[in-house]
């Protein structure tokens, strides 16, 4: 009953201290109440409504475009390059990572980057929770992709003014030709002026002024994702989109009468790194191109031959004019403000790009002051919103005594008398500070409670040691009652003054939850019968700190995958250390070297097909040895052995072909899809297996079919090579056992014994080998950018939660061994079930608390998300080794098989 209830409190805990960086380092730094500010002045697209009585503006957003790309070559896009060199300003724009295309395209539209608090949100059918230029504008067209679309259409106030024209999901098929999905979007373009002759109420709509068009072009993302941005597909649907730009726009000057009220940016969400993939903060990935032409924008400007910009660019025909670069929250302010005339989205934090203008100086500085006066008003709702809750609230210095109303009455004056320079830079120093003020109160509370999440979690390891060593340590460690009424009043004296300070601080409800926890462990730690005295305090204090060093050494594997090979490399010689075989020690020396080897390849990968063969060769040799060393051991083998292994060899002959399929854009086959998902889900019987060498090979083999279906290169040789490793480390144990009891015969009759301190390393290997699983073939940062070609042999069609699911799973197929290893382990040392478990969650918390302080909410998305993804990892730890223990017992039933371990 003990034994459920640490595990019961350790999964609470951790489930709810998981949200503790949320609540710390991504609270949502979005604000409401705010009015909008519109330019009070006329912009210079609305001037030419005045003339005519309408002005429009018109967004193209290329998904998935690099700059290079497009810029690099006249041939690709020679419309947009005649618009660089005559009509247009262009440059890049600077993007965030995640470079997805929810986070782009939120960036762009709303002049905001997406909150990191949204990590915990999905991107299809998720609205945005923030002002747009979608809300802000008369009305909107858009026309795409439905993962991007009905987000703008059901965040805004009024969706009526919101029009999506967008194709059904299935119509994203990889094995297809993706211009289709961008022809879709110029073919509703087309369809809704045609409309117009005929509906008097759309021809009014599209006539009057401050409205949007959206077109969101697809084609480039999945065409670079299928083929690679280096592919002649990828090149070809750069052709299209540039010959159907021409087009657009020569229709729509002949649907307006040539009025020159239209204004165009040309731009992507994110871009393609060499692989075809995005989501990490590579260059390619973070570098998009933006082209601007029409109402209110500059003419180019010659550059001049000593302001060329790096190598990166300086041998793209477009560099003869002068590049000018933003960041992407920079678009929408550009776009409202300065071109139609529309207010500032409320929550945007982008500047205005006064390089991309074609107005006044006057014009500029009052979008300036206007651009301030925005981001000021937000930090001005953070600071009454907290000066209102908070007892011991202290101000943000810088801007402590700034009036809002004096300070826009003053920039208003220097504008007047035409001090634009001083002006601007008034506005820029208040935009500048308003971001530290905003910045300051959304870490107001971090002090408080990175203290309270810390004594969580080491509260927790004590509470969890003790009641460790209370279930399975020495019974000579329980000692007599003690009178614990002082403790107990310290403890009880400082719970009441925390929670005073959170009721003073007006804190929401989960503060007080994780309040609750360290107190809570507190008072199980008073409680516990275990007695630690100084001789055996001293005599576990050396093993226990170089096991906590061997943690920490671990969390160096989070950052750097060296760190995990020069472990084997060590590892590789403690064979010889035991007493082990000669063969079986050069077998473990071997396997380790191999293993270190794996993680100098590249973490992100291209379809080999070389590689892939080989796979199928070294899974075949691994199940060779397999059967060989069973047949010595036991002088007999199971026949679902050979079975598997058929199975094996058959789902490989199918991917092989489908691969060729899809190679050739033949599409996927249903026949292979189905053979496919069938031989990968087909594992024999557990009762039908009487020894645990014929369920190891049979579970190796099991999960070596879809392993193998979900594999594009080299990944299919590490899963060898890893199995070997585990089934050494089983043997090495069990023949240093069976060595021990020879020496020293067992005594007791209990069939379990006590915890020993030798018993960490068991616990660190397995850590450690958790960590080889993990990072073996990639690292935190390429799971974001993970090859889509892994899951095209069970789908083509794009759906995040199918192919999300898919990749996770091989991600964990090598965990199911490890599980397994560990089981027969722990049956060997006559430990208790759960026991070394129990070691591991009580300990790997040193790795979360180091993690915890190593989350990051500033910097690049990929560090935010590194750091993110680096501490839950860590934090889920405990729920991710009992689902592995259960699925343990599952594969392995130690208790059902027909052998005995001695």
């Amino acid at each position: 009953m003990q034994l459920l209830t640490v595990l019961f409190i350790g999964l609470v805990f951790h489930c709810i201290y998981l949200f503790s960086i949320f609540d710390i380092y991504f609270r949502t730094p979005i604000v409401h109440g705010m009015t909008p500010h519109r330019v009070e002045a006329d912009a210079p697209a609305k001037r030419l409504v005045l003339i005519v009585g309408k002005s429009f503006y018109d967004l193209i957003s290329g998904d998935g475009l690099r700059a290079d790309k497009l810029f690099e070559s006249n041939f690709r896009a020679p419309y947009l390059h005649s618009l660089i060199a005559n009509n247009a300003t262009y440059g890049i724009s600077h993007t965030r990572v995640p470079t997805e295309s929810r986070p782009g395209h939120v960036a762009i539209i709303a002049g905001f980057y997406e909150d990191v608090s949204s990590v915990t949100k999905g991107w299809k059918m998720n609205p945005v929770e923030f002002d747009s230029v979608f809300n802000q504008s008369r009305h909107t067209w858009s026309f795409g992709s439905p993962d991007i679309l009905p987000m703008f259409k059901h965040g805004a106030r009024d969706t009526s003014k919101i029009e999506t024209f967008m194709y059904d999901s299935h119509f994203e098929d990889f094995s297809k030709d993706a211009i289709e999905l961008d022809k879709f979007s110029f073919d509703m373009f087309d369809e809704l002026l045609k409309n117009a002759t005929n509906d008097h109420i759309l021809h009014e709509r599209l006539h009057s002024d401050q409205i949007v068009f959206f077109l969101h072009l697809l084609g480039l993302d999945t065409n670079g994702h299928t083929y690679g941005p280096h592919s002649e597909s990828y090149y070809k649907n750069i052709k299209y989109v540039d010959k159907k730009i021409k087009e657009l726009e020569s229709k729509l000057n002949e649907f307006y009468n040539h009025d020159r009220k239209t204004a165009y940016i040309f731009t992507a969400d994110h871009g393609m790194s060499d692989l075809g993939s995005h989501g990490d903060g590579d260059p390619d990935n973070t570098r998009t191109p933006i082209i601007a032409w029409g109402a209110g924008i500059n003419f180019p400007v010659k550059a001049l031959e000593d302001k060329i910009l790096e190598d990166y660019s300086k041998t793209w025909p477009a560099s003869k004019f002068k590049r000018n670069d933003i960041n992407q929250a920079d678009v929408a302010p550009l776009m409202q403000a300065s071109l139609i005339g529309i207010p500032f989205p409320v929550n945007s934090v982008g500047e205005i790009p006064f390089a991309y203008l074609n107005s006044s100086e006057k014009f500029k500085s009052l979008s300036l002051l206007t651009n301030a006066i925005g981001i000021f008003l937000q930090f001005e709702t953070k600071k009454k919103s907290k000066n209102q809750t908070d007892f011991f609230f202290k101000d943000f210095k810088p801007l402590i005594s700034l009036d809002s109303n004096k300070f826009q009455k003053h920039v208003e004056t220097l504008i007047e008398f035409g001090k634009y320079n001083e002006s601007n830079k008034i506005s820029l120093d208040i935009i500048e500070k308003s971001l530290e003020g905003l910045k300051y109160f959304q870490t107001y509370d971090w002090i408080l409670l990175r203290t309270i999440v810390s004594f969580g979690y080491v509260s927790w390891m004590i509470y969890s040691t003790l009641s460790t060593l209370e279930l399975y340590g020495n019974p000579n460690l329980n000692g007599k009652g003690e009178n614990k009424t002082l403790k107990i009043v310290i403890g009880l004296f400082l719970s009441c003054v925390l929670l005073l300070i959170l009721w003073l601080k007006t804190s929401p409800i989960q503060y007080y939850i994780y309040a609750s926890f360290p107190i809570f462990f507190y008072f199980k730690i008073i409680q516990s019968r275990i007695q630690l005295r100084f001789n055996l305090i001293k005599g576990i204090v050396v093993p226990l700190s170089v096991y906590c060093g061997g943690l920490i050494f671990l969390v160096g594997s989070y950052y750097d995958r060296f760190y995990l090979a020069f472990g084997c490399f060590i590892l590789s010689f403690w064979s010889f250390l035991k007493k082990s075989s000669m063969l079986l020690s050069v077998s473990w020396f071997i396997t380790l070297n191999l293993l270190a080897v794996s993680f100098f390849r590249p973490v992100v990968k291209i379809e080999n097909v070389f590689d892939l063969n080989f796979g199928v060769l070294c899974i075949l040799l691994t199940s060779a040895l397999g059967l060989i060393y069973i047949k010595r051991v036991i002088n007999h083998y199971n026949p679902f052995c050979i079975i598997q292994i058929i199975v094996f060899i058959l789902n490989s002959y199918i991917v092989s072909d489908t691969i060729q399929n899809l190679s050739s854009k033949a599409g996927l086959p249903l026949l292979n899809q189905y053979l496919i998902f069938s031989l990968s889900l087909l594992f024999w019987n557990r009762r039908s297996i009487e020894n645990y060498y014929d369920r190891t090979l049979i579970i190796f083999l099991a999960f070596a079919t879809p392993y193998h279906t979900l594999t594009i290169s080299y990944e299919t040789q590490f899963y060898s090579l890893y199995s070997i490793a585990l089934f050494c480390w089983y043997l090495i144990e069990k023949e240093q056992i069976e060595y021990l009891q020879n020496e020293k015969p067992k005594a007791s009759s209990t069939p379990y014994r006590a915890l020993k301190i030798e018993d960490l390393r068991i616990s660190w290997f397995f850590i450690f080998f958790i960590n080889v699983a993990f990072f073996g073939t990639g690292n935190i940062a390429s799971l974001s950018s993970f090859q889509l070609n892994a899951v095209y042999r069970l789908t083509t069609v794009f759906n995040p939660f199918i192919m999300g699911t898919l990749v996770s799973f091989k991600i964990l197929i090598p965990f199911f061994l490890i599980s397994s290893i560990l089981s027969l382990i722990s049956k060997k040392l006559s430990l208790p079930p759960f026991c070394l478990f129990l070691i591991v969650i009580s300990s790997v918390d040193v790795m979360t608390l180091i993690f915890f302080f190593m989350v990051r909410d500033s910097g690049s998305w990929l560090e935010i998300g590194t750091s993110i993804s680096q501490f839950i990892i860590s934090g889920l730890f405990i729920v991710f080794l009992f689902i592995l223990y259960v699925l343990s017992l599952l594969l392995m039933p130690l208790n059902d098989l027909k052998f005995k371990l001695e």
